[in-house]
């Protein structure tokens, strides 16, 4: 309720078409409304009207935003995941305190296929 109540007290009054606010959506104009100086509304809806609501708030702040990410989904037997782990925490990967699965194992991947990269560039 408290977003709608901010949404509400910073566009209620401009003059702003109602379809341009539902087209960038709720949750864009939330981060507009906490993230945005007074009179800059028009510009961040500009902003908002070209990027996701992950990188809206970094690009309020005049920031660049990260570079978008991509998921790798592997099917792997349990044989494959077995090795598949054991390579990744030979390279820098952690089992967690709590939980199940491994962190910093993008990290770890990347420097595994840079050892392979560079042994198979000799």
């Amino acid at each position: 309720m408290i977003y709608l109540t901010s949404v509400w007290e910073r566009f209620g009054e401009l003059d702003i078409p109602l379809d341009r606010l539902a087209r960038v959506g709720w949750t864009k104009l939330a981060i507009i409304a906490e993230n945005c100086e007074p009179g800059d509304e028009l510009q961040a809806l500009e902003i908002a009207e070209t990027c996701t609501a992950k990188e809206l708030p970094a690009l309020l702040k005049g920031d660049r935003p990260r570079a978008k990410k991509r998921s790798v989904l592997l099917r792997l037997t349990p044989s494959q995941h077995e090795h598949f782990e054991m390579v990744l925490l030979a390279h820098g990967a952690r089992r967690p305190k709590k939980g199940r699965g491994l962190a910093r194992k993008e990290a770890a991947l990347m420097r595994a296929l840079g050892q392979l990269w560079a042994a198979e560039a000799d």
